[in-house]
């Protein structure tokens, strides 16, 4: 094991944040004070860790050293936000920006991943064992090794830490992740030609479901919805929330509806440009807006289509609503009368089908014994 880096030596001075000033702007309703915070990643498909940034003048992409559990890593800044200076006050600080040695350090350790990547994958095969390694980060320290695999089902990996422990002397760390993440950390250009928005900004993973295509009116083909990680796009969400909000007032599809020249089957419908494409009973196509056929948001005048179109669906749920409540109201004003006994439903009586006749019925026909 290599000697450790100082840590001492080059720590940057802590900032004592004005507390009379949060308070006054508190007391007065003022603006809350903030303060600007470091996100610092470490590793691949690591989420970033909140640093105090103090005096420390650094810039998104830039190295720095700090202090994590259990040792010491190197990382990179992702992003400057302005967090309240209460929380920021709760932020541990970074140790330094990192140096030519801390580099140095760093490209030194690249070799022992690479070595760890051979031994893992070939402990992996003789403990036949049913993973798939990703990648592995060492810290700058030394102490820790840290694998990454995927896997569909749970995996028992304990003989293989035990393994890895004895042949590396040093903290073993096996961390399993499921698809999107495993997509993330090996990177990559989505459909639109940008790299991942997985490995560039996103922080978490919101459930994506086939509706957001259908609202969007997007061609329902899983070449075309699906991302690298053979999931649906997460940016399938970004717009969903508009669309859905200017698809409420709208017909449906294959509907039959009255236009100015009559009626009128549904076609198409584009919802940003608020216009209904119908074919006409006479014959032909035709494509009419949105507010002039009585649908689309509503303006707010109360007279046009729209308006009196959501008014009365609002007044149809509120009705709904209240003859929902309606029976509920009566069965708790009703008192229970004492002795009562819950009333059991009544048992239906089967017939019994008449035995001989013409018809035979369901007999069964016992044989004599044998004599």
């Amino acid at each position: 094991m290599e000697d450790e880096l100082p840590l001492e030596d080059e720590l940057p001075p802590v900032v004592e944040e004005d507390e009379a000033a949060t308070d006054e702007a508190a007391e007065t309703g003022g603006p809350i004070a903030r303060e600007a915070a470091i996100g610092v990643r470490f590793g691949p498909g690591e989420q970033a860790v909140y640093y105090r940034r103090g005096r420390m003048n650094v810039t998104p992409g830039d190295l720095v050293v700090a202090q994590v559990d259990r040792g010491m890593d190197i990382g990179q800044v992702t992003s400057l936000p302005q967090l309240p200076i209460d929380q920021v006050k709760k932020l541990p600080t970074l140790l330094r920006v990192a140096n030519e040695r801390d580099l140095e350090r760093q490209e030194s350790l690249d070799s022992k991943r690479k070595e760890g990547l051979t031994v893992c994958r070939q402990l992996i095969e003789s403990h036949n064992l049913p993973m798939r390694l990703i990648d592995c980060h060492c810290t700058l320290d030394g102490r820790r090794l840290v694998f990454y695999f995927a896997s569909e089902a749970r995996v028992d990996f304990r003989d293989l830490v035990r393994d890895l422990a004895r042949e590396f002397r040093c903290r073993i760390e096996l961390r399993q992740v499921g698809v999107r993440d495993h997509a993330r950390m090996l990177g990559g250009l989505g459909p639109c030609g940008r790299p991942l928005c997985c490995a560039q900004f996103l922080r978490t993973f919101e459930p994506v479901s086939i509706r957001a295509a259908k609202d969007q009116g997007i061609a329902l083909n899983p070449g075309k919805l699906s991302g690298l990680c053979d999931r649906l796009m997460c940016c399938l969400l970004y717009e969903h929330a508009v669309y859905k909000e200017l698809g409420q007032n709208m017909p449906k599809m294959g509907s039959h509806i009255q236009t100015p020249n009559g009626m009128g089957k549904v076609e198409g419908i584009n919802l940003l440009t608020h216009t209904i494409s119908l074919w006409l009973e006479e014959g032909r196509r035709a494509s009419f807006s949105a507010k002039e056929l009585g649908y689309g948001p509503a303006c707010g005048c109360g007279n046009c289509g729209a308006c009196v179109r959501v008014a009365a669906a609002a007044e149809a749920k509120a009705t709904a609503a209240v003859a929902e409540d309606e029976p509920e109201a009566v069965a708790e004003g009703a008192a229970p009368v004492a002795g009562d006994a819950p009333t059991k439903p009544k048992r239906r009586r089967r017939r019994r089908k008449k035995s001989g006749g013409e018809g035979g019925g369901d007999q069964a026909a016992l044989a004599p014994p044998a004599s």
